[in-house]
């Protein structure tokens, strides 16, 4: 009995070990009407409190230890009741993508799926400085995610993959 005792406060101490080690946090980060916009994040990465600009945009930046800040903007689309952006037509998605690269000169957007196979647009900004910009449609909400250093010096591997993971994570529930 007492090895059967020890031998369930290892076990015990086991699966609390493990659950701490693959804990991940969801949130929500909008909600309009019944649908939920939510974010798994990994272990290790926090958001800051989700701020309301209007009713139907937020914003909030999202951090990783040794990582540029991520600040993650969502918000209610309205293209003709377009869901994602693999359901534009080639014209609106072109000038979509001209509407960003005003934001961005010497810019370039290169298209990119997710593992769930929704489009997204990776923008980089271009030699003056380093900055990433992914934005998508996501059943019916515009998500950008926006990342650089304060100082704009050069974005790393781990600030990539990070960045990655948020855009991921907005899927994952």
């Amino acid at each position: 009995m007492k090895h059967m005792m020890r031998f369930l406060g290892v076990l015990t101490a086991l699966v609390l070990l493990c659950s701490c080690a693959m804990a991940e946090q969801t949130l929500t980060l909008l909600t309009v009407d019944s649908t939920q916009v939510t974010l798994t994040l990994k272990d290790g990465d926090t958001c800051d409190t989700p701020t309301e600009e209007s009713g139907a945009i937020v914003r909030l930046p999202a951090h990783r230890p040794g990582c540029a800040d991520v600040t993650i903007s969502v918000a209610v689309a309205d293209l003709d009741g377009a869901d994602s952006l693999t359901a534009l037509s080639t014209e609106i998605l072109d000038a979509i993508k001209a509407d960003i690269l005003i934001d961005y000169p010497g810019g370039t957007i290169t298209e990119h799926y997710t593992e769930a196979g929704t489009l997204y647009l990776l923008v980089d900004a271009g030699e003056d400085y380093d900055l990433h910009d992914m934005f998508t449609m996501y059943k019916g909400f515009y998500i950008d995610l926006i990342q650089y250093n304060e100082d704009f010096s050069d974005l790393t591997e781990a600030d990539d993959a990070f960045l990655l993971d948020i855009m991921q994570g907005i899927w994952t529930k």
